[in-house]
C-alpha cells in the first residue's frame, strides 16, 4: 500500500515533486489525535460556497479518519518585497522548514506538507472532489480535496489557497498542501475563517524631494502642531540643512491660512521650498484648498497634505480625490497604525478635551516629513521635547520608517513564482 501511495504521488508532476523529493510522511487511515488545549473559536463575517463532484454517499474519503487538531498558533506569511502579510492559524504541532519552493511542513521532524507562494498545480492525474470558497474582506480562501489514483488505489490531498492583492497591487496566492488525513475538517475551517491580512505602512521615502535651493519649510496647523512640538523636533532632525517654520493657531484650518494675505503672499513669492498643510475639518476647508494648491504651483513650492490626528476622515478623502497629484503624508493614519500595533493611545494623545497630540506624535510626524524630503530616516539623536524612553516604544519604526505588524518569530517570507 505504501509503495502504491508513493507512486501515486510521483505521477502528479510538479505538484507532488516536493513530496517525493522531501519524503512526505503519508499517514495511515487511522487518525492521530493531537493532545492540546482547546482554542476558542470566533464567528467571522464571510461568504462561503461549497461544492462536491459526487453525491456525499459516494465520497470514499469521508470514510477516512483524520487527525483532530485543537491547538493553533498564528503564523504570518509574506511574499518577498511585499508590505502585505497574511496571518494564518496554523496547527501548533506543525513546524516550518525552509525549502527551495517555500517551506516544508514538519510534524515530529517528518515532512508532511508544504507552503508555497503559488496556486495549486493542476494535473490530469488529479481530480478535485471537493471545493469550498470563503471571502474574508480582501482575501479569498479556497479549500480543496484532490484525489489521485494509481494501480487502483486512491489517495487524497488537501490544499488551502489564500488569494489577495498586496499593497503594490500584485495578485498573490499562498497555498498550503498536505495529505488529507493530517488535519480534520473543523481545523481546516479554522485555518480559513481566522485568516487576517495586514499591510505595513509605506515609509514614502523621497516623495517630497525639494526641487531648488530654497531651504525653508512651512508647517501650517492648529494647536495639534503646537502641543506635538513637531516644528522644533523636525528642526533638530534637519540640523542646519533646512529652516523650519511652524504655525499653530488655535482652531485653525485650511481656510484660516488661505484668508491670511501675508502667509499666502510669502508662499506665492517662493519663500518656502515646501508647505506642510494641516486643517481639513469641513467642506469649506476642502473648497479653500484650491487657493493653496494654486499659490504653491505659481511659485513652484511643493505642497503636502498632512492631516492632524483629529481631522475629519471624509474631508481628507474628498480632498485627496480632488487633488490626487498633491503629496499626501498621513500623519493621522501613522499615529493610528502605531496605536493599532499595540502602543497605548495615551502615548500619542494628551488627556484633555481635544486629545491633543503629544511630542511622541510630533516625533512620528517629523519623521514622516524628513523621510519624504530626504529619502531616508533621520540620524539617531536626542530631543528635549520627547524622552528617549518614549521613542523606544516605537521599536523598529525610527530605523525603518514603517509600522510593521509582523510578530517576532512568526513571519515567514516566501519567494514569488
Amino acid at each position: 500500500m505504501k509503495k502504491t501511495i508513493i507512486i501515486a504521488w510521483c505521477v502528479l508532476s510538479v505538484f507532488l515533486a516536493a513530496a517525493c523529493k522531501n519524503g512526505w510522511e503519508i499517514p495511515s487511515g487511522t487518525a492521530d489525535t493531537v493532545a492540546s488545549s482547546a482554542t476558542a473559536d470566533t464567528t467571522a463575517s464571510a461568504q462561503s460556497t461549497e461544492s462536491t463532484s459526487t453525491p456525499e454517499q459516494e465520497e470514499p474519503y469521508k470514510k477516512i479518519a483524520c487527525a483532530t487538531v485543537s491547538a493553533f498558533r498564528e503564523v504570518c506569511f509574506c511574499v518577498s518585497n511585499s508590505r502585505t502579510q497574511i496571518y494564518i492559524m496554523f496547527p501548533a504541532h506543525w513546524t516550518l522548514e525552509e525549502s527551495d519552493k517555500g517551506y516544508n511542513i514538519l510534524q515530529a521532524s517528518k515532512v508532511i506538507g508544504s507552503v508555497t507562494a503559488s496556486a495549486p498545480v493542476e494535473s490530469e492525474e488529479l481530480e478535485t472532489v471537493y471545493s469550498r470558497e470563503l471571502a474574508m474582506s480582501s482575501v479569498r480562501i479556497t479549500s480543496r480535496i484532490h484525489c489521485a489514483v494509481s494501480e487502483g488505489e486512491e489517495m487524497y490531498i488537501r490544499t488551502i489557497s489564500y488569494r489577495y492583492k498586496d499593497a503594490e497591487d500584485n495578485s498573490r496566492t499562498i497555498t498550503v498542501t498536505m495529505p488529507y488525513q493530517q488535519i480534520d475538517d473543523d481545523a481546516v475551517w479554522k485555518m480559513m475563517v481566522k485568516t487576517k491580512n495586514y499591510t505595513n505602512t509605506d515609509p514614502k521615502m523621497g516623495v517630497l524631494t525639494l526641487a531648488d535651493n530654497r531651504r525653508s519649510i512651512l508647517i501650517l496647523g492648529n494647536s495639534f502642531v503646537g502641543t506635538s512640538r513637531i516644528g522644533s523636533i523636525f528642526q533638530k532632525m534637519c540640523g542646519t540643512s533646512l529652516q523650519v517654520e511652524a504655525q499653530s493657531r488655535g482652531y485653525a484650518r485650511v481656510t484660516t491660512y488661505v484668508q491670511d494675505a501675508y502667509v499666502m503672499n510669502r508662499i506665492r513669492s517662493g519663500d518656502y521650498a515646501a508647505v506642510i498643510l494641516c486643517g481639513l475639518y469641513d467642506s469649506g476647508s476642502v473648497a479653500s484648498l484650491e487657493h493653496m494648491v494654486n499659490a504653491c504651483a505659481s511659485s513652484d513650492t511643493k505642497l503636502a497634505l498632512f492631516p492632524a490626528h483629529n481631522e475629519n476622515a471624509s474631508m481628507i478623502a474628498t480632498a485627496r480625490a480632488m487633488y490626487p497629484a498633491v503629496t499626501f503624508l498621513d500623519w493621522k493614519g501613522e499615529i493610528e497604525s502605531l496605536i493599532n500595533k499595540g502602543i497605548d493611545q495615551t502615548h500619542f494623545c494628551i488627556a484633555d478635551s481635544h486629545k491633543h497630540s503629544t511630542p511622541l506624535a510630533g516625533y512620528v510626524g517629523a519623521h514622516m516629513i524628513y523621510r519624504a524630503i530626504f529619502g531616508k530616516v533621520p540620524a539617531e539623536t536626542t530631543y528635549s521635547e520627547v524622552p528617549q524612553q518614549a521613542i523606544g516604544l516605537l521599536v523598529e519604526y525610527p530605523l525603518t520608517g514603517s509600522v510593521s505588524f509582523s510578530k517576532p518569530n512568526a513571519t515567514y517570507p516566501l519567494k514569488a513564482d
